[in-house]
């Protein structure tokens, strides 16, 4: 498939097409080794090429905020080779993606594997949950459990059939 045309913004270029490259910051290539063993300069180790990272457990210890970290949490690791990661990102967050974030992700990357890194982001569908899709899982998840705590809760029972009153379900929220 052909990439479509150059989309620009005010701070950054990049090229869109479904599952292909929309952003890529490249640094000097470094040779490609199996894996970067960790040192003090170094403290967590590039991965081995083709070795799954866990993406949503990485973000948070990147500790990122603001609007870097939802551009990071809206994507799914796609793979790496080398020093080469490949993250893919969220269709519905595109207007997260420019090349301020790309390589500020980058540098927040860099850094913590103490190695430089070449991040290529496309925007596709991702294969692999994105952390933001954990976390809204998981908060889903809670909210049901809450729900049928208290749908089942004996005392709640009675209060309902004494006052002939219904849960209003949109008001529950789970315990943090």
């Amino acid at each position: 498939p052909q990439a479509a045309p150059a989309k620009t913004s005010q701070t950054a270029a990049a090229t869109v097409a479904s599952a292909k490259p929309v952003a890529q910051t490249r640094m000097a290539p470094e040779p490609a080794a199996s894996a970067t063993p960790a040192s003090p300069s170094n403290p967590v180790g590039m991965p081995a090429t083709g070795v799954a990272v866990n993406w949503t457990e990485l973000v948070p210890q990147l500790k990122l905020s603001g609007i870097l970290q939802q551009f990071a949490m809206n994507c799914a690791w796609q793979g790496q080779d080398g020093n080469k990661i490949d993250l893919t990102l969220e269709p519905s967050c595109e207007n997260l993606l420019n090349r301020e974030r790309v390589d500020r992700l980058q540098d927040v990357l860099r850094e913590h594997y103490g190695k430089p890194v070449i991040l290529n982001i496309s925007v596709a569908k991702p294969e692999a949950e994105t952390p933001a899709q954990r976390a809204q899982r998981e908060q889903q998840a809670r909210l049901d459990a809450a729900t049928q705590a208290i749908e089942k809760d004996g005392n709640v029972q009675k209060i309902l059939d004494t006052f002939d009153a219904k849960i209003n379900t949109n008001s529950i929220q789970p315990v943090k």
